[in-house]
């Protein structure tokens, strides 16, 4: 089982002061946040590209750098893998060569990976004759093939357009699933995120505001803000139990939906995302109505929203008394209409049209 990374840094700029502290256990953590949040500044600091004004970064039992007692590993001695936004191959060497430069010569490692991002038929190409998906996958490899113990993706897949981006999703599923070891992926995409992620850093202003597992991270109100009216939502982990019909039928935490995403499979596990807008709710449970998804649920929390509308906060009721909180937004008219209040038992109404897995 790999280490976790531990950083606790400041790092001062005319303007703008980072001050971070995290610990990035094994597996995928999304660095999220808007441009100018510090996002590459960590990731450069952790590498040892750049040097904290202060602080702590710890691998295991293993110092990177140490403010106090004077310690600042270089980046050779860090044994991180960091795969640039602008790739950094280098164009007078074929991939070939650019996968055995900085390698540790283990032919192994180098015949897994090759097969892993599918580089076999490019091995004798220069980055000049790439895609931008392509120089993607051959960073990547290389970044892998010096053997680190922590891998940092600066933007992965910025530039690459839509077509190219879905199919270099599965290489990064793979590398997700195989590679035991902290990997920070820097995205400021959301569905990236939700395919990608185990865990979510939110950072915001040179800080990082929020830490933990995705959908807990992803639910939080300061990290919902930040997606805007059309985005917000719940995020669920679920698993497929049965398909019929063109309905796939979707346990999560004591609870089922039924999802009209004619790509789900029974024994799929799956991340899916419930649109606020997409929610709807009623005070009784409706008869005679084309919507799948009828959830009793209780109101933890409404608000009015920046757009004047109201915000729901919903408690699902499901078995033995877990609880699942979902986001709802309706029309202040509505919430009037409905005299809707904090602590209400209601329902919720969702069509199994609107439930679908970005993560697939």
């Amino acid at each position: 089982m790999s280490a976790s990374l531990v950083i606790d840094v400041v790092k001062s700029y005319p303007g703008f002061t980072l001050k971070a502290k995290a610990e990035f256990r094994p597996g995928v953590t999304a660095l999220f946040g808007p441009s100018g949040a510090g996002k590459t500044t960590l990731l450069n600091l952790i590498s040892g590209v750049e040097r904290p004004d202060e602080g702590a970064i710890a691998f295991g039992g293993e110092t990177f750098f140490h403010s106090i007692r004077k310690i600042n590993r270089p980046p050779e001695a860090r044994r991180v893998g960091y795969v640039f936004q602008d790739d950094a191959l280098f164009p007078h060497m074929t991939v070939e060569k650019n996968l055995s430069f900085g390698a540790r010569k283990n032919r192994q490692l180098h015949s897994r990976l090759v097969a892993m991002f599918d580089l076999e038929k490019l091995l004798d190409r220069y980055p000049a004759n790439l895609s931008g998906g392509e120089k993607k996958r051959v960073a990547i490899a290389r970044a892998l093939l010096s053997e680190p113990d922590i891998l940092l993706l600066d933007e992965p897949l910025a530039n690459i357009d839509a077509r190219r981006r879905e199919a270099f999703f599965p290489y990064l599923d793979t590398l997700r699933k195989e590679i035991a070891m902290p990997v920070i992926y820097v995205s400021h995409q959301v569905d990236d995120v939700i395919r990608l992620a185990d865990d979510l850093a939110f950072i915001r202003d040179g800080g990082i505001i929020s830490h933990g597992p995705l959908a807990d991270v992803y639910g939080e109100a300061g990290f919902q803000l930040t997606l805007g009216r059309a985005g917000r939502g719940t995020l669920l982990e679920a698993e497929v139990s049965g398909v019929a019909g063109g309905i796939a039928t979707l346990d999560f935490g004591g609870g089922q939906l039924l999802s009209a995403d004619e790509r789900l499979r029974p024994g799929q596990k799956i991340r899916i995302r419930l649109l606020a807008k997409d929610v709807a709710v009623a005070l009784h449970r409706p008869k005679d109505l084309s919507i799948l998804n009828i959830l009793p649920c209780r109101i933890e929390e409404i608000d009015k929203n920046f757009y004047q509308h109201v915000d729901l906060v919903l408690a699902v009721e499901m078995k033995a008394g877990a609880k699942t909180l979902i986001h709802a937004e309706i029309t202040q008219r509505s919430a009037t209409q409905l005299k809707l209040k904090k602590g209400m038992s209601i329902y919720a109404l969702i069509k199994a049209l609107a439930i679908i897995s970005p993560a697939l």
